[in-house]
């Protein structure tokens, strides 16, 4: 892995969390509609993470039919998974169109890292992050602020899209059945932690009470910095997949790390909250490097 590569993928994580802690404290603290956000905030990110992951760890750009096919699995995903307090047409119509946002940033994205752009290529949600901070403080409320602040993210990504020298660019891989069935299973594999650990955020966040002195919704939110954290160093143990090979049972690993998840759902919220997103971290970094060895 070059240095520059590292330097610029870590920075950009680095700016990415430190804006989402800057948007969610302006949400928590200027707003009363923390809890709402979130509920939505979790239920986009089920519906884009397929789509998002597959354009981002795919080995190439993806065409038209594998784009139409995600997102139209995360319109399914967001009808299914909108708790019914926020199930109205107005609230599915502003979802959709912010999953939609996320996809077509996250293609122009892909198209950044294949130019050599890393650092802008992954600092698209930190311009939604800011940009709804500032939104939230001038006034403007959640839902329309969420979805202006999608919009920034993506046009931010077209715009450097543009700028960038567009000599690099990969061709958009077929369409195949063969091609969409490997793209269904990479999509899978490296979204079912993140899918389980948001399904139990958007479940808890739903719930009335207090953990270690803050509302259930934001102490959710640490548990998911915590998972978040936990992920970032995935571009580099992916990177080392053939060191740990030789050296890593990774099939056991994924299994207890599985088992541990499901045991602390029942566990106090107090322990969950540390236990639930350390055994999703390992479960992501095991099946990605399954996936990047073709032992699956």
């Amino acid at each position: 892995m070059h240095l520059k590569f590292l330097f610029a993928a870590y920075g950009a994580a680095g700016v990415s969390f430190l804006a989402t802690l800057i948007r969610d404290y302006a949400v928590i603290n200027h707003t009363h509609q923390s809890k709402e956000f979130f509920q939505l905030l979790y239920v986009v990110s089920l519906a884009a993470g397929f789509g998002v992951n597959a354009i981002t760890a795919g080995s190439g750009l993806l065409g038209r039919v594998a784009l139409t096919l995600l997102s139209l699995l995360g319109v399914t995903v967001i009808v299914v998974m909108l708790p019914d307090s926020n199930t109205t047409p107005h609230t599915i119509i502003l979802l959709v169109l912010i999953l939609l946002l996320w996809i077509v940033g996250a293609h122009w994205s892909r198209s950044l890292l294949e130019r050599g752009w890393v650092f802008f290529a992954r600092v698209r949600e930190a311009i939604a992050s800011l940009a709804l901070a500032v939104l939230v403080l001038v006034g403007i409320a959640v839902e329309p602020a969420f979805l202006m602040a999608a919009a920034c993210g993506a046009a931010f990504s077209w715009l450097m899209w543009k700028a960038s020298p567009s000599s690099m660019d990969s061709p958009p891989s077929g369409n195949t059945l063969r091609e969409l069935r490997k793209l269904f299973i990479s999509v899978v594999l490296t979204n079912v932690a993140t899918f389980s650990i948001l399904s139990w955020a958007l479940i808890q966040t739903g719930s009335h009470g207090e953990v270690f002195g803050y509302e259930i919704s934001t102490a959710v939110r640490f548990a998911m910095y915590l998972y978040q954290v936990l992920t970032i160093g995935a571009v580099v143990l992916v990177s080392l997949k053939g060191k740990l090979i030789s050296e890593i049972k990774l099939g056991p690993i994924i299994l207890v790390a599985s088992l541990l998840f499901v045991a602390s759902l029942f566990f106090p919220l107090e322990l969950a909250l540390f236990l639930l997103p350390l055994a999703a971290a390992v479960v992501h970094y095991g099946l990605v490097l399954l996936l990047q060895l073709g032992k699956i």
